[in-house]
């Protein structure tokens, strides 16, 4: 039995009780499908699954977020029809990453639920620490941060040190430690992330965790260092062309500088970040971008620079606001 892309979408529409159990006979099939005999075939499939996986993550770097899901569900069936179980959790957690995006936390989870019970079925440690990582910043994103540590109580002991899911799972302690206002111990983990990252050259990675280390020194009242931060995470993403990172990057950085008083360097990163959200048609970003140059005007007192910050948003606007 397989499960086409209609039948998962019309499901999603129809209630959240319809997506888990599809997504349960999803895990089911890993077990029914009937796989290639030839070695090679199996191969062949296995780096099919791989390229599609891969063409998903690309999508989502760029907000494209219906092709990523595409992708994915390919990579899933792909690997269900050899039996795949490593390839099936990372086909699962990819249509997570994708909901997410979308931001629908609750198909998120369940996606992300379902790869964490194949991994244990499995004993797939790999991929049950990523699905309870990922677990994890579903609960960030919700401020639970108490729901957020507790999943990823006790993961230390499944990660290699050093490797990249060591600088995940830091990452992820790092960012929930800071929701719960422990700043000293979420910056030593963020750090660490930040270090192993670079090691295992995942610089994607390493700016995500400068990005969430600079906004723990925002609230350590260390604006210069999270500007400092926050420049570097820009290089970074700017290198590896993430556009996602470099917009959210230049959003944070606006917000610093506004609070700096630096008004027109605050101005100008709303711009860059409008701009980079034009370029991957992220309309929502657009929008934020829109309103956050305009609020630069508001947040100053004297009365020339709001008129001369008006005044290069009015030239601006005609220039790229569509």
């Amino acid at each position: 039995m397989q499960i086409s892309k209609s039948s998962i979408w019309a499901a999603v529409k129809r209630s959240v009780f319809l997506i888990s159990l599809i997504l349960l006979m999803a895990g089911a099939l890993i077990s029914c499908s009937t796989a290639p005999k030839l070695p090679q075939q199996r191969n062949s499939t296995k780096n099919q699954a791989n390229d599609k996986r891969a063409l998903g993550a690309q999508a989502l770097l760029t907000y494209r977020v219906h092709e990523a899901r595409g992708f994915y569900l390919d990579a899933l069936e792909l690997s269900q029809q050899v039996d795949h179980a490593p390839g099936v959790i990372k086909a699962l957690i990819g249509l997570g990453d994708a909901a997410m995006r979308a931001g629908d936390d609750v198909l998120a989870m369940a996606y992300y639920k379902q790869a964490e019970q194949i991994g244990r079925q499995q004993s797939a440690d790999e991929g049950l620490v990523t699905a309870m990582i990922r677990q994890s910043e579903v609960m960030i994103s919700r401020r639970d941060s108490q729901q957020a540590l507790s999943l990823l109580q006790g993961l230390d002991r499944k990660v290699e040190s050093g490797s990249m899911q060591e600088a995940l799972l830091l990452h992820a302690q790092g960012t929930a430690l800071r929701l719960d206002g422990n700043y000293a111990l979420a910056a030593s983990r963020l750090e660490e992330a930040e270090k192993i990252a670079r090691q295992n050259d995942d610089l994607i990675a390493a700016a995500a965790s400068l990005y969430q280390l600079a906004s723990v020194r925002v609230q350590q009242g260390k604006l210069s260092d999270a500007a400092e931060l926050l420049l570097q995470s820009l290089e970074l993403d700017h290198t590896m062309e993430n556009p996602a990172g470099i917009a959210a990057s230049l959003e944070a950085l606006a917000a610093v500088r506004a609070r700096q008083e630096r008004y027109d360097e605050a101005a100008d990163c709303w711009i860059r970040a409008y701009a980079v959200y034009q370029a991957v048609g992220n309309v929502a970003g657009m929008r934020r971008a829109a309103e956050g140059h305009g609020a630069i005007a508001a947040s100053t007192s004297h009365p020339d620079r709001r008129l001369e910050i008006e005044s290069k948003r009015n030239v601006w606007e005609q220039l790229v606001i569509q």
